[in-house]
Protein backbone atom coordinates (compact mmCIF):
# COMPACT_ATOMS: atom_id res chain seq x y z
CA UNK A 1 0.00 0.00 0.00
CA UNK A 2 1.41 3.14 -0.91
CA UNK A 3 1.69 5.83 1.90
CA UNK A 4 0.31 9.04 1.50
CA UNK A 5 2.47 12.83 1.69
CA UNK A 6 2.06 16.35 1.41
CA UNK A 7 5.39 16.64 -0.16
CA UNK A 8 7.17 17.01 -3.50
CA UNK A 9 9.89 14.82 -5.08
CA UNK A 10 12.58 16.69 -7.20
CA UNK A 11 14.63 14.42 -9.24
CA UNK A 12 18.13 15.64 -10.40
CA UNK A 13 19.34 12.10 -11.58
CA UNK A 14 21.34 12.08 -15.03
CA UNK A 15 22.06 8.29 -14.77
CA UNK A 16 18.73 6.53 -16.76
CA UNK A 17 18.78 3.53 -14.89
CA UNK A 18 19.09 4.58 -11.44
CA UNK A 19 16.12 7.25 -12.72
CA UNK A 20 13.79 4.90 -13.41
CA UNK A 21 15.14 2.46 -10.90
CA UNK A 22 14.00 5.20 -7.87
CA UNK A 23 11.35 6.82 -9.56
CA UNK A 24 9.37 3.28 -9.78
CA UNK A 25 10.45 2.24 -6.45
CA UNK A 26 9.15 6.00 -4.85
CA UNK A 27 5.75 5.43 -7.06
CA UNK A 28 5.51 2.21 -5.35
CA UNK A 29 5.30 3.20 -2.10
CA UNK A 30 4.63 6.63 -1.91
CA UNK A 31 1.56 9.38 -3.15
CA UNK A 32 3.93 12.39 -4.31
CA UNK A 33 4.55 14.05 -6.73
CA UNK A 34 7.73 13.25 -8.52
CA UNK A 35 9.58 16.29 -10.47
CA UNK A 36 12.30 15.29 -12.59
CA UNK A 37 14.83 17.93 -12.96
CA UNK A 38 18.03 18.42 -16.19
CA UNK A 39 19.63 21.61 -14.15
CA UNK A 40 20.32 22.86 -10.65
CA UNK A 41 18.72 25.89 -11.25
CA UNK A 42 15.11 24.52 -12.21
CA UNK A 43 15.38 22.33 -8.77
CA UNK A 44 16.19 25.45 -7.24
CA UNK A 45 13.16 27.38 -9.11
CA UNK A 46 10.56 24.38 -7.89
CA UNK A 47 11.63 24.41 -4.33
CA UNK A 48 11.43 28.24 -4.24
CA UNK A 49 8.04 28.21 -5.71
CA UNK A 50 7.19 25.27 -2.99
CA UNK A 51 8.08 27.40 -0.18
CA UNK A 52 6.71 30.35 -1.25
CA UNK A 53 3.07 28.88 -1.94
CA UNK A 54 3.72 26.74 1.51
CA UNK A 55 3.17 23.81 0.05
CA UNK A 56 4.02 21.31 1.63
CA UNK A 57 7.88 19.50 2.22
CA UNK A 58 10.29 19.40 -1.19
CA UNK A 59 12.50 16.61 -0.94
CA UNK A 60 15.83 16.43 -3.56
CA UNK A 61 17.14 13.23 -4.84
CA UNK A 62 20.10 14.02 -7.02
CA UNK A 63 23.45 11.72 -8.35
CA UNK A 64 24.84 14.66 -10.61
CA UNK A 65 26.27 18.71 -9.44
CA UNK A 66 25.73 17.34 -5.88
CA UNK A 67 28.25 20.24 -4.57
CA UNK A 68 27.54 23.44 -6.14
CA UNK A 69 23.41 22.32 -5.42
CA UNK A 70 24.22 21.76 -1.76
CA UNK A 71 26.21 25.30 -2.01
CA UNK A 72 23.48 26.82 -3.72
CA UNK A 73 20.61 25.62 -0.99
CA UNK A 74 22.94 27.09 1.11
CA UNK A 75 23.68 30.55 -0.05
CA UNK A 76 20.02 30.77 -0.46
CA UNK A 77 19.26 29.66 3.28
CA UNK A 78 16.87 26.49 2.20
CA UNK A 79 16.77 23.90 4.20
CA UNK A 80 15.26 21.63 1.78
CA UNK A 81 16.43 17.59 2.99
CA UNK A 82 18.93 16.49 0.01
CA UNK A 83 19.29 12.50 -0.99
CA UNK A 84 22.30 11.95 -2.48
CA UNK A 85 22.32 8.64 -4.74
CA UNK A 86 24.50 6.88 -6.95
CA UNK A 87 28.06 7.17 -7.43
CA UNK A 88 28.08 10.98 -6.30
CA UNK A 89 27.41 10.12 -2.88
CA UNK A 90 30.63 7.78 -2.81
CA UNK A 91 32.64 10.50 -3.87
CA UNK A 92 35.41 10.14 -0.83
CA UNK A 93 36.98 13.43 -1.67
CA UNK A 94 33.52 15.31 -1.15
CA UNK A 95 32.39 13.57 2.11
CA UNK A 96 33.00 16.61 4.65
CA UNK A 97 30.71 18.76 1.73
CA UNK A 98 28.52 16.45 1.33
CA UNK A 99 27.66 16.18 5.42
CA UNK A 100 24.33 17.73 4.79
CA UNK A 101 22.85 15.24 2.47
CA UNK A 102 21.61 11.74 3.24
CA UNK A 103 23.72 9.46 0.99
CA UNK A 104 22.62 6.40 -0.40
CA UNK A 105 25.50 5.19 -2.75
CA UNK A 106 25.26 2.28 -4.98
CA UNK A 107 24.07 -0.41 -4.45
CA UNK A 108 21.78 0.87 -1.76
CA UNK A 109 18.47 -0.87 -0.08
CA UNK A 110 15.51 0.28 -1.93
CA UNK A 111 13.24 -0.27 1.33
CA UNK A 112 16.32 1.96 3.74
CA UNK A 113 15.90 4.89 0.85
CA UNK A 114 11.98 5.18 0.53
CA UNK A 115 11.88 4.99 4.28
CA UNK A 116 14.12 7.69 4.72
CA UNK A 117 12.22 9.70 1.92
CA UNK A 118 9.20 9.60 3.35
CA UNK A 119 10.83 10.11 6.45
CA UNK A 120 12.11 13.58 4.92
CA UNK A 121 8.89 14.16 3.31
CA UNK A 122 7.23 14.14 6.79
CA UNK A 123 9.32 17.06 8.11
CA UNK A 124 8.09 20.67 8.72
CA UNK A 125 9.52 22.95 6.04
CA UNK A 126 10.72 25.11 8.46
CA UNK A 127 11.82 22.86 10.84
CA UNK A 128 10.37 25.17 13.32
CA UNK A 129 9.94 28.93 13.28
CA UNK A 130 10.11 28.97 17.32
CA UNK A 131 13.21 29.32 19.37
CA UNK A 132 14.26 26.14 21.64
CA UNK A 133 15.18 26.99 24.87
CA UNK A 134 18.62 24.51 25.86
CA UNK A 135 19.85 25.94 29.29
CA UNK A 136 22.38 28.05 28.47
CA UNK A 137 22.17 28.45 24.92
CA UNK A 138 18.68 29.50 22.70
CA UNK A 139 18.64 27.44 19.64
CA UNK A 140 16.73 29.15 16.35
CA UNK A 141 16.14 26.52 14.26
CA UNK A 142 15.72 28.81 11.10
CA UNK A 143 18.73 30.59 11.12
CA UNK A 144 20.73 27.36 11.74
CA UNK A 145 22.16 29.44 14.49
CA UNK A 146 22.39 29.13 18.64
CA UNK A 147 22.87 32.21 21.09
CA UNK A 148 24.89 31.98 24.07
CA UNK A 149 22.48 33.45 26.96
CA UNK A 150 24.77 34.70 29.43
CA UNK A 151 26.88 36.91 26.92
CA UNK A 152 25.08 37.03 23.81
CA UNK A 153 27.52 35.16 21.38
CA UNK A 154 25.73 33.97 18.45
CA UNK A 155 26.86 31.07 17.02
CA UNK A 156 26.98 29.55 13.80
CA UNK A 157 25.56 25.87 13.42
CA UNK A 158 25.74 23.60 10.02
CA UNK A 159 21.96 22.17 9.29
CA UNK A 160 23.09 18.47 11.01
CA UNK A 161 24.51 20.11 14.25
CA UNK A 162 21.35 21.98 14.24
CA UNK A 163 19.33 18.46 13.62
CA UNK A 164 21.66 16.61 16.35
CA UNK A 165 20.99 19.49 19.04
CA UNK A 166 16.98 18.71 17.94
CA UNK A 167 16.89 15.04 18.34
CA UNK A 168 19.01 15.48 21.69
CA UNK A 169 16.64 18.04 22.89
CA UNK A 170 13.65 16.62 22.34
CA UNK A 171 14.53 13.39 24.35
CA UNK A 172 14.82 15.88 27.78
CA UNK A 173 18.07 14.48 28.72
CA UNK A 174 17.39 10.49 27.74
CA UNK A 175 20.48 9.51 26.20
CA UNK A 176 20.10 8.46 22.14
CA UNK A 177 21.91 6.26 21.71
CA UNK A 178 24.86 6.81 18.14
CA UNK A 179 22.93 4.80 15.79
CA UNK A 180 19.55 6.36 16.74
CA UNK A 181 21.24 9.59 15.82
CA UNK A 182 22.72 8.25 12.78
CA UNK A 183 19.16 6.85 11.21
CA UNK A 184 17.47 9.86 12.16
CA UNK A 185 19.73 12.80 11.41
CA UNK A 186 21.52 10.88 8.07
CA UNK A 187 19.37 7.89 7.75
CA UNK A 188 22.90 6.16 7.80
CA UNK A 189 22.39 2.19 7.77
CA UNK A 190 23.75 0.51 10.89
CA UNK A 191 26.99 -1.00 9.28
CA UNK A 192 28.16 2.52 7.70
CA UNK A 193 31.04 4.18 10.52
CA UNK A 194 30.39 6.09 13.40
CA UNK A 195 33.36 8.86 12.44
CA UNK A 196 30.89 11.56 10.93
CA UNK A 197 29.14 11.82 13.71
CA UNK A 198 31.87 11.84 16.35
CA UNK A 199 33.42 14.64 14.56
CA UNK A 200 30.09 16.52 14.20
CA UNK A 201 29.84 16.04 18.15
CA UNK A 202 33.72 17.09 18.26
CA UNK A 203 32.70 20.32 16.38
CA UNK A 204 29.62 21.20 18.80
CA UNK A 205 31.72 20.64 21.85
CA UNK A 206 34.24 23.18 19.94
CA UNK A 207 31.41 25.34 19.60
CA UNK A 208 29.76 25.39 22.67
CA UNK A 209 31.50 24.11 25.80
CA UNK A 210 33.70 26.55 27.92
CA UNK A 211 36.34 23.21 27.81
CA UNK A 212 35.44 20.95 25.03
CA UNK A 213 37.77 18.42 26.37
CA UNK A 214 35.43 18.29 29.71
CA UNK A 215 31.78 18.69 28.52
CA UNK A 216 29.20 20.17 30.64
CA UNK A 217 26.57 20.34 27.88
CA UNK A 218 26.82 17.93 25.34
CA UNK A 219 27.47 14.63 27.44
CA UNK A 220 28.59 11.48 26.70
CA UNK A 221 26.07 8.86 28.00
CA UNK A 222 27.74 6.72 31.11
CA UNK A 223 27.99 3.85 28.69
CA UNK A 224 29.97 5.62 25.82
CA UNK A 225 27.09 4.52 23.59
CA UNK A 226 25.28 7.67 23.35
CA UNK A 227 24.97 11.45 24.16
CA UNK A 228 22.33 13.32 25.99
CA UNK A 229 21.83 17.19 27.11
CA UNK A 230 22.76 18.73 30.09
CA UNK A 231 19.86 20.97 30.48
Amino acid sequence: MSAQTNGHIFSLIADPCLRDLVTEGIAGYLVAPIVSCTLTAEVLENVHERHEHLDGQAVIVADQNLLPLLDALTAEALLTPVMAVGEGAADPGAQARLSRADLFPTPFRMGRFLDRLARNLRKETAVTDRPVFMGPYTLYPLESGIVREEDGTRIALTEKERDILLKLHQQKGRPVSRDELLDDVWGYVPDLETHTLETHIYRLRQKLEPDPAGPVFLITDEDGNGYRLEI
